[in-house]
C-alpha cells in the first residue's frame, strides 16, 4: 500500500488509490441554540431580555483523516471541539455561561474524480457531548451535561 500525501501523480494526473488525507484547523464560527438563548433570557432578571442575541459567534478546532477506500469511496473521521462564552451584567451582578461541544463524525463519501476536478457526495452521523457552566457566584458554579445524534 502506498501513502502519499499528494492529491494527484504530477506525471499521470491521476489520483492516486488508497490515499491518507489529514486536516487541522480553527476558525470563529457563527452559531445559535435557540433553547439555550430562551434559558439565558428567562435565568436572566433584566427587563430588556432582547439585549440577548439568538446568534453568537463561538471558537471552533476541528481536525480530520480521511482514507480512500476506493476510487468512488472515501471514509472520513472528523472531530470538532467548539466553545462558547456568554456574561451578560446587570446591576452590580454578572452572569457568566460557558459551554463546550465535541462533535465527533464518520463520514462516507461517493467520489467522482476527474483530472482537473472532482465532486464529493457525502453522509455521516457522530455523537455530540455538550457541557455548559453556569457561574453563580462565590465560586459556585452549576453544571449541566447534554449529548445527542448528529
Amino acid at each position: 500500500m502506498n501513502i502519499k500525501v499528494n492529491s494527484q501523480d504530477k506525471k499521470t494526473g491521476k489520483p492516486f488509490k488508497n490515499r491518507f488525507s489529514f486536516s487541522l484547523g480553527m476558525g470563529i464560527s457563527m452559531s445559535t441554540a435557540p433553547s439555550f438563548v430562551d434559558y439565558v433570557r428567562n435565568d436572566l432578571p433584566v427587563v430588556n431580555k432582547d439585549s440577548i442575541k439568538s446568534f453568537g459567534v463561538g471558537f471552533e478546532f476541528f481536525g480530520a483523516a480521511e482514507y480512500d477506500v476506493s476510487k468512488e469511496f472515501s471514509l472520513k473521521l472528523d472531530y470538532s471541539y467548539f466553545v462558547k462564552n456568554l456574561s451578560e451584567t446587570y446591576s452590580y451582578f454578572t452572569y457568566s455561561y460557558f459551554y463546550f461541544i465535541h462533535q465527533p463524525y464518520l463520514i462516507g463519501f461517493y467520489v467522482i474524480r476527474k483530472k482537473n476536478y472532482g465532486f464529493k457526495f457525502g453522509a455521516g452521523l457522530g455523537y455530540h457531548f455538550a457541557q455548559m457552566t453556569k457561574d453563580i457566584g462565590a465560586g459556585s458554579n452549576l453544571v449541566y451535561h447534554a449529548s445527542v445524534i448528529g
